[in-house]
């Protein structure tokens, strides 16, 4: 038996959650009473959804038809479309009215990352929210069904097939898909199976087949969507970030951390993680030899979005973890989000490209309905929250080794929001389209993109009718002759109908597999026979393994897939005969089928493989190694380490990985620095404990520079914890030739020591350590600091990391250490600043106060605002008169410097000096740089006219109905450096989600490398208080209809109060007069408001960082 099968556990029935299941129907029980009582808001029928059309732009030869428009839907995130031409639409009416963003509630992030289950979320609303749990359940998600009685193309009528999806777990209802009888659907936390026995559109049964789904609360759309039945039968659906544990027969299956594609069989059976480390994969689509894509959205961190083959065992390297570390840690540190690159650590399985802004639907073209120019191609929607910049793209890949290479893109239909397409049984691209922006609308549409010259092509009605009419009444020869169909859909309903023909049917698919001039044929009844053969027909096993010896390879490299869902006495020798077969398929699936067996005589074999492909190939290396962590092949370290060949002892390192074994500590002493480092990534990131303390044994060495390891190195003194690892990471922080950024780090992990903060320093996981004891932190760092201080080159940023641990430790006899800092004028005013407020917290008031005064009038402004803190507290009578005059009289800094110490002075003195600085800016008489600075110091006190004063303001302003006038103070004067860390690091705004700089972030906003040049301040706070005021020109969509009735859409390419100029769907500038427009629908901006989510004076500094982006 295999002894890590842990990412591949078979779930069966037990009594836990045969309770839980329990639970469940009496909960589906109650959901089926409301039946058809819930009407949430949804916006009445209008001619919006017809007119949008004007400003689509489908691709060349292609035509887009309405078929359905609110109020029949609204709010759609995604649909399938049944056999029979029945549309489900899943629609969300509890977004951010019972689901939630951790964006909105950032004080959270700990508790959220802490959760480990559905259970501990719920406590975690009912803690949040125990005043408004009703307004929890006010709202529900819905299914509706669209129904075309006519059959003429157009919905005919909307039921609502399925609701009152409103408990206090439930996520957004995102994934749907028809089968038969069946309506597969996902909303976290469960997994449903719903049926409408009698076709009326109104399910009379449903039934939970797992629960478990949405640990977490993440973000708004990270949810459980994608189901999808597969050519081998089974239903196949993904979770994003938000995670699972699901308690299920005697076992549990749990990731809660990270994103995953699962399967399992159609009732809900034998669920298993496939491939997991995704953040939040949507739509899943089948390509024709049973390949299974997905596109895993980007974390608004300067990464992209990913195109990613879905492979057994496969791994793409995400944890919610890192969405909360400011620059993503390792994920943007170690490339993981990128394709293959030599500088990438080899654990993960690299995407196949970098592709889209914000990928959802995905569906395959299944054969039929569209020229042919589009065979074989995959279509993605873009949804970056405004129709324009969103639509549909076409993906072309081609075989690479044993996986996919992306090799063109071309848009389909563009200027619609798509959050999902599909192909309908008439051969149209149906694409479902939200109308606007990221909120509920309650709207919502259904186009049909179709070519003329198609729709009445011979084989669209024949599949229409065929897919209409099923396969239940066909002979067994006119099924096994469909299996060779054009349309996939065709020969799947084909394949399935053989499988339950018994005997028949499975002599039929044998005959098919062995000889027919169509491969697709071939594989299809390849695949039908695995669906039988996984209820434990071991002779059929075996006679698929003799087509392991077919002249095609497709063929071999199916049967030995088949074989590895089921295999047999003999499959380990056939698939070890295939690893040496010229096909990289058939060897990655004879690699698969090897580790599924899991017998520790395939060991050799796979060695051989490893050392044969040396590295070339990463899927087939991948494949590998997952086999030989399925048979265990720790006991058999000896023979990875000694290997000549690098690949093999990568090989051996990514096993071990895996394993989690310690043997892996050997590694780190490999003559190879990629898999030496190998090593060290797998120890840490994996916590393997053993191996630890050779880990941590790198801080000694001097020839280490990569700060990728080094970060793991001394993380793993911190997961250790003893005294020895608190010294040797201080000894770190004192050696000069260490790289400076990991001296920061460790010294922040000493500030740190007795209380380890929860979360991982490189992962972002939560992953709490015991509380240690102070009083050695306390005690040493004193002498460290004192070394740091001494030594003249020791950067500004160590000491300041040093002087910070001393101040968190409360550090013992530091006083004279940092009196000595704060007076060295060789130290820049930021350090020797921060030496004496730390002075001030642990020093006596003598200390201080004869530090503060030696601050020379013209010492870096950051010291003396800091010697003014601490005279003004110690000292007021002489200090508060010359902050006073200051105030008034100074530069702009030291004026600035002198209203923030006022702020916090006592005294009727200071109130009095802001109460008057506040007069003169109401006057007109601040300069705008201070305006922000005087607001704000009037607003920090206590009480007083100084705050009644500024209140008052702001009260005005607010008063005014201008949105924009209680922010018209932020628009001078910030911090450009501190602007530039919000862009890139805000964990709310997250600006680089669709702003790139220096080509870094996203596309679906325009670049801003040159915005201060060709925009003044005025419309930068603008664009970021009211968004929607004044939206870049190529980025709002506009649909006119003139006073001839006439429609005319595009984009703003420039308005003035006479003529608005648009840019159409051909691309070319349309001129309209203003007063021939009469009426005019405006597409709204994606970017949400910033002034929600920012303080004045992060606004403030962030114009300040875009006002010095010039394009230089």
């Amino acid at each position: 038996m295999p002894t890590a099968v842990a990412h591949l556990l078979t779930l069966r029935p037990c009594r836990a959650a045969r309770s839980a299941a329990s639970v469940l129907a009496l909960a589906s029980l109650a959901i089926a009473q409301r039946d058809g009582a819930y009407a949430p808001h949804v916006e009445p029928a209008s001619t919006a959804a017809r007119d949008a059309i004007a400003g689509f732009r489908p691709a060349d030869g292609l035509t887009v038809e309405l078929v359905a428009a609110e109020p029949m839907l609204a709010n759609p995130v995604a649909f399938d479309i049944g056999d029979d031409g029945r549309i489900y639409v899943v629609e969300t009416h509890r977004l951010r009215a019972g689901v939630v963003d951790m964006r909105d509630h950032l004080s959270w992030v700990d508790e959220d990352l802490a959760c480990t289950s559905v259970a501990d979320r719920v406590a975690a609303i009912r803690k949040h929210f125990a005043g408004d749990l009703p307004s929890w359940r006010k709202d529900q998600e819905r299914i509706r069904c669209l129904i075309d009685d006519d059959r003429d193309g157009t919905i005919d009528r909307a039921v609502t097939f399925a609701d009152g999806f409103d408990e206090l777990e439930d996520g957004i209802a995102a994934g749907v898909f028809a089968h038969g009888a069946d309506v597969f659907f996902t909303d976290i936390p469960n997994v449903w199976r719903l049926r409408d026995a009698d076709r009326d559109g109104v399910a009379e049964s449903r039934e939970v087949l797992h629960s478990g789904y949405g640990v977490h609360f993440s973000l708004i759309g990270h949810d459980l969507h994608g189901a999808v039945v597969g050519p081998d039968r089974r239903l196949w659906f993904s979770i994003g970030d938000r995670g699972f544990r699901v308690e299920q027969g005697d076992g549990v299956l749990a990731y809660p951390h990270e994103g995953a594609v699962l399967r399992c069989e159609l009732d809900g059976s034998k669920l298993e993680v496939v491939h997991r480390g995704l953040r939040n994969p949507q739509e899943l689509a089948f390509d024709d030899q049973g390949d299974l894509f997905t596109c895993d959205n980007n974390s608004d961190g300067g990464d992209r979005a990913r195109l990613v083959h879905v492979i057994d065992g496969g791994h793409s390297g995400w944890t919610i973890g890192y969405q909360w570390l400011p620059t993503r840690g390792a994920w943007n540190e170690d490339g993981l989000w990128k394709p293959r690159s030599d500088e990438q650590p080899a654990w993960i399985d690299p995407p196949i490209a970098n592709v889209a802004d914000g990928p959802s639907g995905l569906v395959a073209n299944p054969g039929s309905g569209l020229p042919a120019r589009w065979n074989g191609r995959f279509f993605l929607c873009d949804f970056r929250g405004s129709a324009s910049g969103s639509g549909v793209m076409a993906l072309q890949l081609e075989r690479a080794g044993a996986s996919h290479r992306l090799v063109g893109t071309e848009r389909v239909i563009w200027n619609v929001l798509a959050t999902d397409c599909d192909f309908g049984p008439d051969g149209g691209l149906y694409v479902l389209d939200w109308v606007d922006g990221w909120g509920k609308t309650g709207r919502g549409r259904v186009y049909r993109v179709s070519d003329g010259r198609t729709a009445n092509d011979p084989l669209v009605q024949e599949v229409k009718a065929m897919l209409r009419d099923g396969m239940a009444g066909r002979a067994i020869d006119e099924l096994a002759r469909l299996l060779g169909h054009r349309d996939r859909r065709v020969r799947q309903a084909a394949e399935f109908e053989l499988v339950d023909r018994g005997a028949d049917g499975v002599a039929a698919l044998e005959r098919v597999a062995k000889q027919n001039d169509s491969l697709l044929a071939r594989l299809h009844a390849i695949w039908g026979l695995g669906v039988v053969a996984r209820k434990g027909d071991v002779e059929l096993v075996k006679r698929i393994e003799n087509l392991v010896l077919d002249a095609e390879d497709e063929v071999r490299a199916q049967a030995l897939r088949v074989c590895s869902d089921s295999p047999g006495p003999t499959t380990r020798q056939t698939a070890e005969r295939a690893l040496r077969d010229p096909s990289p398929r058939v060897r990655y699936f004879a690699a698969q089928a090897i580790g599924r067996v899991g017998q520790f005589h395939s060991f050799g074999a796979l060695l051989g493989l490893v050392r044969r492909e040396n590295d070339q190939d990463v899927a087939l290396r991948h494949a590998a190694v997952v086999a030989l962590s399925r048979i265990g092949a720790s006991w058999r370290i000896e023979e990875f380490a000694r290997d000549p060949s690098p690949a093999v002892r990568r090989a051996g390192v990514l096993t071990l990985r895996r394993l989690r074994h310690e043997s892996i500590a050997v590694f780190l002493d490999d003559t190879d620095p990629s898999v030496a480092g190998e090593a060290a990534r797998a120890i840490h990131d994996e916590r393997i404990a053993g191996a630890l303390p050779a880990l941590a044994a790198w801080t000694e060495r001097t020839d280490l520079r990569d700060e990728r390891v080094l970060r793991r190195a001394i993380g793993a003194h911190r997961l250790l914890g003893k005294g020895t690892n608190l010294d040797a990471l201080m000894r770190f922080a004192q050696r000069a030739a260490a790289p400076e950024p990991m001296r920061v780090e460790a010294l922040r992990i000493v500030a740190e020591w007795p209380r380890p903060h929860g979360q991982d320093r490189v992962l972002g996981e939560w992953r709490p350590l015991p509380e240690r004891p102070a009083i050695g932190a306390r005690v040493r760092s004193g002498a460290m600091l004192d070394a740091l201080a001494v030594e003249a080159g020791t950067p500004s940023a160590v000491l300041q990391a040093a002087i910070d641990a001393v101040a968190r430790l409360k550090a013992f006899d530091v006083a004279a250490t940092l009196e000595m800092i704060a007076v060295d004028e060789r130290r820049d005013g930021e350090t020797r600043a921060l030496a004496l407020r730390t002075l001030a917290a642990l020093g006596s008031t003598a200390q201080r106060v004869r530090t503060a005064r030696t601050v020379a009038p013209d010492a870096p402004l950051p010291l003396r605002r800091a010697a003014f803190d601490v005279l003004a507290k110690d000292e007021p009578t002489a200090t508060l008169p010359l902050l006073v005059t200051l105030a008034r009289e100074g530069s702009i800094d030291e004026r600035r410097a002198a209203l923030a110490s006022l702020a916090t002075a006592s005294g009727q003195v200071a109130d009095d000096a802001i109460a008057q600085e506040l007069a003169r800016l109401d006057a007109g008489e601040t300069p705008k740089e201070l305006a922000l600075d005087v607001l704000e110091a009037g607003l920090a006190r206590a009480g007083g006219v100084a705050r009644t004063a500024a209140q008052k303001r702001l009260d005005e302003l607010t008063a005014s109905g201008d949105p924009l006038a209680p922010w018209r103070d932020c628009g001078e004067g910030g911090d450009a450096g501190r602007g530039a860390k919000l862009f890139r690091e805000h964990a709310a705004a997250q600006c680089t989600r669709c702003h790139s700089l220096a080509g870094s972030g996203g596309q679906v906003g325009p670049a801003l490398d040159a915005i201060g040049k060709t925009r003044d301040r005025a419309y930068l706070l603008a664009a970021l208080v009211t968004p929607q005021r004044d939206i870049a020109e190529g980025y709002a969509q506009n649909v006119l209809k003139l006073d001839d009735g006439s429609l005319v859409a595009g984009s703003i390419v420039s308005e003035d109060a006479a003529v608005l100029v648009l840019r159409d769907a051909n691309d070319a500038e349309v001129r309209v007069e203003k007063p021939r427009i009469r009426d005019r629908n405006r597409g709204g901006s994606a970017m949400p408001e910033i002034s929600a989510l920012l303080t004045r004076r992060e606004v403030r500094d962030l114009v300040e960082f875009l006002a010095t982006r010039r394009g230089e």
